[in-house]
């Protein structure tokens, strides 16, 4: 006999298997075979030999037939049978028949995701610990060099019977669906990928915190009045998520306007049912639930998780345009705002964390740029400021001075101090690598 069938026949003649954990001894070897075809393939090419040599009178055969028929395999059993032999049969000793039980997984997970739109799956599976033991100490016992482990064989063919069910799309590494089946348990889980909505909000009035607080914004409970909620509960509406997260490049303070092309954001959606959405309807929504104080431009889905890391982090890059109307306590000359302008022009400021934030903020020096300012009178107190700045600059402190933490300031080269501030945020940078 060749040697795939010697080595087949020796580790019958131990052990018991199903054709799918026979075949996969043999896994790289031969295209276009599934597992199971390939141990049958085996099997039945035994069963063949041994009937021969049977027929040519080695009766001692009758043994080995008996140990391709104990794992069940019908041709062995039909010619044991005409020979008047039975045998016990018993369940294959490294997966104890689990094949058996993948077309009910099967059957489960069709009726699991049929309220889930996706367009991309990925299955994994979960063995219990004895049958991957089991399974190695035949890998290491036969030297098996062309075998495959089990769990890979299971995923495969549970994804490739659903992808044929559900005419949907085997993704490896960044499926819409992951679906996960614990073989020991019985049963399965499923992840769907999040929903990545990006855009720009502009804030319309003042009093709005941007985070809607602990928990972000559920389908269960309605959160507090933020840009969070009015972005995030339109678009849960809509996709019927669990949860969504506002990942925003930055915050603004709850008393500052942002005008404008807004500010750059990603809404992450957990557990999405519905992907496919109609982005100018959450606009009209996002503005009519917000009664007219957020609007948002721009929306798009993005596919890259690491977007919203990247987000995040240019919020400190990405260059700001704020427009700032300060009234001092004293009268503003009109000739100091042109000493203002040049004190101002590409100008490295010194930061040290701002007094009012000492509270969550560690106490450090940030050393941000300011690249130009406008400034223009209002009436013989009040000024109009246009500052362009590096990204992380507390503007208020630039203004104020924060008692000497902020230096140069404004207050500090005016030589006055500002009664009241009213800021806005008129530009910010488009971000870079957001696709």
């Amino acid at each position: 006999m060749y040697p795939i069938l010697n080595e087949a026949l020796r580790i019958l003649q131990k052990y018991s298997l199903c054709c799918s954990c026979l075949g996969r001894a043999f896994a790289m070897l031969g295209r276009g075979l599934t597992n199971e075809e390939r141990g049958r393939a085996i099997k039945l090419v035994l069963t063949m030999q041994l009937h021969r040599k049977l027929l040519e009178g080695n009766v001692e055969t009758l043994e080995l037939i008996k140990c391709i028929a104990r794992s069940s395999f019908e041709p062995a059993l039909l010619l044991l049978e005409k020979y008047g032999v039975s045998v016990e049969t018993s369940k294959c000793f490294i997966c104890s028949n689990v094949f058996e039980k993948l077309e009910d997984f099967v059957s489960r997970v069709l009726k699991a995701v049929k309220d889930i739109e996706f367009n991309t799956l990925l299955v994994g599976c979960k063995i219990p610990t004895d049958i991957t033991i089991k399974e190695e100490k035949i890998r290491e016992e036969f030297s098996l060099k062309f075998s495959e482990n089990i769990k890979r064989e299971i995923n495969r063919r549970v994804g490739k019977a659903l992808c044929s069910s559900l005419n949907k799309a085997y993704d490896p590494k960044a499926p819409d669906l992951t679906i996960l089946l614990d073989l020991g348990e019985n049963t399965i889980e499923l992840i769907i990928k999040p929903l990545l909505i990006y855009g720009r909000y502009r804030k319309l009035v003042r009093g709005i915190p941007q985070s809607a607080g602990r928990g972000n914004v559920t389908s269960e409970t309605k959160s507090r009045e933020s840009i969070e909620e009015y972005i995030c509960r339109p678009i849960l509406n809509v996709t019927h998520g669990k949860r969504a997260i506002l990942h925003a490049s930055g915050r603004e303070d709850v008393d500052v306007r942002v005008l404008g092309r807004g500010r750059p954001f990603v809404v992450e959606v957990k557990d999405p049912l519905v992907r496919s959405i109609d982005l100018s309807l959450v606009k009209k929504k996002v503005s009519e639930y917000s009664e007219g104080k957020v609007d948002v431009e721009g929306l798009r889905i993005v596919d890259q998780r690491k977007i919203i890391s990247r987000i995040k982090a240019l919020s400190q890059h990405l260059n700001k345009t704020y427009r700032a109307v300060v009234e001092f306590e004293e009268i503003v000359d009109e000739k100091m705002l042109e000493v203002l302008e040049k004190k101002f022009e590409n100008v490295l400021v010194r930061q040290r964390t701002p007094t009012r934030v000492l509270y969550r903020r560690k106490d450090k020096v940030r050393n941000k740029m300011v690249y130009s300012l406008r400034a223009r009178s209002l009436n013989e107190n009040t000024i109009e400021l246009i500052i362009k700045c590096q990204g992380g600059l507390y503007v208020k402190e630039l203004i104020t001075g924060d008692s000497g933490r902020t230096s140069p300031s404004i207050a500090e080269i005016l030589g006055s101090q500002p009664k009241k501030i009213e800021l806005d945020i008129i530009d910010i940078e488009e971000p870079f690598l957001i696709t």
